[in-house]
């Protein structure tokens, strides 16, 4: 039985049954406009908690590329790797909670790929085109740290060209 269904069964049993009756009419109405909605956001909330709670990204990253393993509930959603040829950059975004989680700034580490990258020796294609590779950093202090220590592990910044004066 759907929710809708459920709710109409269970404001009938409020409606009045054949008389007027003043306070079951002022009963339905506010269970209407006050509870019900209440319950609804409720159990979305729940449901939201649920689902963020065992959510997890798992991020290998050896000398050789950046492997992503995003899981809800331990079930395997999401699998991204990228080559370390494919990788150009590393970089920090700032993202916002919303205004009503509290709207606590946090970092994320997010790898972008070269445009020019469209296959590896063995045929593969690799459409990604910026993989997150941590998310929820408190710290723009530990998001440098982090991005210093992965950039240092992947050897980014030996591949760059290095200046030189004129």
């Amino acid at each position: 039985m759907s929710p809708a269904r459920r709710a109409l069964i269970a404001s009938i049993a409020f409606a009045p049954a054949g008389k007027s009756d003043a306070a079951a009419l002022l009963t339905l109405v506010l269970t209407a406009a006050f509870v019900y909605p209440l319950l609804l956001f409720g159990a979305a909330f729940v449901l939201v908690a649920l689902f963020a709670v065992p959510t997890s990204l798992t991020v290998d990253a050896p000398a050789h590329g950046i492997r992503a393993v995003r899981r809800v509930c331990g079930i395997k959603v999401r699998d991204r790797a990228l080559p370390r040829p494919a990788i150009a950059a590393l970089e920090q975004e700032i993202a916002t909670a919303p205004r009503g989680l509290g709207g606590a700034s946090f970092y994320r580490l997010v790898a972008l790929t070269r445009p020019s990258w469209n296959e590896s020796a063995d045929g593969r294609r690799y459409n990604v085109r910026r993989m997150v590779i941590a998310d929820g950093i408190p710290d723009e202090a530990v998001a440098q740290a982090l991005e210093a220590l992965v950039s240092g592990h992947l050897r980014l910044g030996a591949a760059a060209p290095q200046k030189t004066g004129d």
